[in-house]
């Protein structure tokens, strides 16, 4: 059966099988996939060439040869799969020969698949379209958390979820922490693409909730930009500020990464060398190039605590100043460093203007 992927949505036990490159995986795919690849990247490269000069049955002929010998292997899998899963749903970049050639050759042994019509692209297309528009269906408020770095917005975020209450963590979705450490820990930020897939799957199953609770995010978060309309709601949003002693944010800081640097402190050095870099300009117009150098140093000797200190104070703290710029627009301002006691509190005051 050939479908749409909005057709899909609604089936329970399903998986999504990704039949690109394991490169072109890695990019982004549907969130949940699995990737069974057909052609590995050099051998699509192949085909392509042949494909692109013309040679088109050469070239159908060349992705047949190179196939052939993982049949068994991909057809095996599926069947795996289809004592697990009632639906098996194939898909590649357009629907086209890569799926179509596992589509087929399951039928030919009654291993009953579906197939995604026009591919990642249409889904694509259709994430896009869902959420540019999504405004319109998300009635909720939201509850925006706000702190300098360090005050435990994110701990208080997943406090509040294992308590049951909706949360939407952009960071976690954009997996990277927004801060010059990033995504040290995390793995590659993931690109605007499955950003935007995984955003979507959220507000889906948020969407009918009263109020959300989520983090104060600026537009970009690592390689991921956020929608407008999303700015504007948090605007709208309810707004509480977290505040801890700039001491307490250094160690929460430095036990995030304590693990990673104590494991490979050279590795460390490097992607903290590198994150530094990025922000280069903004710390130098702050501290100084003599300031910076000494950060660097500081980096070589192992200081990491100390590196943490001055840029919360010298960089953060200065660039956000939360509490100078905006008093007027929080509802309320918690003080302490307990991610549990910050949720009671936070709790309270919710409650407070919903009952």
């Amino acid at each position: 059966m050939k479908i749409s992927y909005e057709q899909t949505i609604d089936w329970e036990n399903k998986i999504y099988i990704d039949t690109r490159t394991a490169e072109e995986y890695q990019e982004a795919t549907i969130p949940g996939a699995i990737n069974l690849e057909v052609l590995s990247s050099e051998e699509r490269a192949e085909v392509s060439r042949l494909y692109n000069r013309g040679r088109h049955q050469e070239s159908y002929l060349m992705g047949v040869e190179y196939l052939a010998p993982k049949l068994p292997d991909l057809l095996g899998r599926l069947a795996e799969l289809s004592s697990e899963y009632e639906r098996l749903i194939l898909f590649c970049s357009r629907g086209g020969t890569r799926s179509e050639s596992l589509y087929v050759t399951a039928g030919l042994i009654n291993l009953e698949v579906c197939k995604l019509q026009g591919g990642y692209k249409n889904y694509r297309q259709y994430v896009l379209q869902r959420l540019n528009n999504f405004e319109l269906e998300l009635e909720a408020k939201l509850i925006v958390l706000h702190g300098n770095t360090g005050c435990g917005k994110t701990e208080v975020l997943e406090e509040l979820e294992r308590r049951g209450y909706p949360i939407i963590n952009l960071e976690r979705l954009a997996n990277h922490r927004g801060s010059a450490f990033g995504s040290i820990d995390l793995g590659e930020p993931h690109n605007q693409k499955y950003f935007d897939s995984l955003l979507l799957k959220r507000l889906e199953e948020v969407k009918g909730c009263q109020h959300i609770f989520t983090e104060a995010e600026s537009r970009r978060i690592g390689y991921s930009v956020l929608p407008d309309w999303w700015m504007e709601k948090m605007e709208a949003g309810l707004h509480i500020l977290l505040e801890a002693p700039l001491e307490c944010r250094v160690e929460r800081i430095y036990q995030e990464y304590a693990a990673s640097f104590e494991k490979n402190p050279r590795g460390f050095r490097n992607k903290v060398r590198e994150s530094l870099r990025g922000i280069e300009k903004y710390l130098i117009k702050n501290i100084g190039k003599a300031g910076y150098q000494e950060l660097l140093e500081q980096l070589e000797q192992g200081e990491i605590r100390e590196i943490i200190r001055r840029l919360l104070r010298d960089y953060y703290d200065y660039f956000y100043s939360y509490a100078q710029k905006n008093q007027e627009r929080f509802v309320r301002k918690l003080q302490g460093y307990q991610a549990e006691k910050l949720a009671d509190e936070i709790i309270q005051v919710f409650e407070g203007f919903t009952n």
